[in-house]
């Protein structure tokens, strides 16, 4: 059984290729002019040592099929990979707290205590004008500040009676205020700077 010889594309390039027999002449058409040199020539755009330039387009391009399982194959590589790379984590310990931890200790620190004094905090003062016979957090307030700066106010009861104001004409009198007993803006403020100074 004779199988007909299939005609493969030519390969410019197979050098151990046999040149195309010479197709049968026409009656009545004249000899093509064959070139001789013509299997070794290169019949693209792209000059000849060019090896980076891309390759000429070709009427044989990849089916739309072809190209959605080339796509799948490389999601799927991806997807092994990036698994791989947590599971490998995951033994590592890098999601979990519970990991040994290997980290030293801190070095030792021997220290000598000093005694320093902190500074206390300020006891609040009234922001209005607090004067005899008044009553409540305002009044208990001064009466503190001037316990903390020696001065007696007998029961800090937020009632403004004559021990407060006995202190309050001392402190008074002690910061070259006039001790008019009521505790105004000037008398506030050079509380606040005794309370500061301490």
């Amino acid at each position: 059984m004779n199988v007909p010889d299939r005609q493969t594309p030519h390969d410019p390039d197979d050098w151990f290729d046999e040149p195309d027999p010479t197709p049968p002449r026409r009656a009545g058409h004249a000899p093509a002019q064959v070139d001789p040199d013509a299997q070794t020539r290169e019949r693209t755009s792209a000059p000849i040592d060019d090896w980076l330039a891309p390759a000429p387009p070709t009427h044989k391009q990849r089916s739309p099929r072809a190209t959605t399982i080339a796509k799948r194959r490389t999601l799927g590589a991806l997807a092994i990979a990036l698994a791989l790379v947590l599971v490998g984590l995951a033994l590592g310990g890098v999601f979990s707290g519970s990991g040994k931890r290997m980290a030293t200790p801190p070095p030792e620190r021997h220290t000598t205590s000093t005694t320093t004094q902190t500074a206390a905090p300020l006891p609040a003062l009234p922001a209005s004008t607090v004067k005899p016979g008044d009553r409540g957090t305002p009044v208990k307030e001064l009466q503190q500040a001037l316990k903390s700066l020696g001065f007696t106010v007998g029961t800090i009861d937020g009632i403004f009676g004559p021990a407060t104001e006995h202190a309050l004409t001392a402190f008074q009198s002690a910061h070259q205020l006039s001790p008019d007993g009521v505790l105004g803006p000037a008398t506030r403020a050079a509380l606040l700077n005794a309370l500061r100074s301490g």
